[in-house]
């Protein structure tokens, strides 16, 4: 089964509530009754080591994905369920980081005249796609796409891709 893309924002949350590897950490005070890391205790208001929905009331963000994240569908997070969803935020922005070195050395590659910009005649036959899509890229119809050029058509198609599936 592949997530949606719509996720990541819910895994980014969720990073930003685990403040690091506190979140899920097995080790602390209330190791052996579910517990460990200080947030955690937070929204684990009765200790029962799981949050439910009316304890994930006091994170939005999490509250807002909570059924994403309850893979089990039992109604509570366990310890499991947001350590797997913060290793597939983990993973996510490690490959988008990645993505986003390999487009960076790839344009540098095809600036044959490093003024920070590309040309379709810079572009010839080594990019097909982004030959193809030059036009729509090429936002201020100079002949030339930069790299905020770029970044704005990306966005433009994830956004429209999210808004056809929501």
């Amino acid at each position: 089964m592949t997530t949606p893309r719509a996720t990541i924002p819910l895994l980014v949350a969720l990073l930003a509530l685990a403040g690091g590897t506190a979140f899920a950490q097995a080790d602390g005070p209330r190791a052996g009754r579910g517990g460990g890391g200080e947030r955690w205790a937070q929204l684990d208001r009765n200790n029962d080591g799981t949050i439910d929905r009316s304890e994930a009331e006091a994170h939005p963000k999490l509250l807002e994905h909570f059924e994403r994240i309850d893979r089990d569908g039992d109604g509570r997070l366990s310890r499991q369920e947001v350590r797997e969803a913060r290793q597939l935020a983990q993973s996510r922005r490690e490959a988008r980081q990645s993505q986003s070195r390999a487009m960076q050395a790839r344009f540098r590659w095809l600036d044959v005249d490093n003024d920070g910009t590309l040309t379709l005649a810079e572009i010839g036959e080594a990019a097909p796609k982004l030959s193809e899509r030059f036009g729509a890229i090429d936002g201020n119809r100079d002949g030339r796409i930069g790299r905020e050029e770029i970044r704005g058509y990306l966005k433009a198609q994830r956004d429209a891709r999210r808004a056809a599936h929501a």
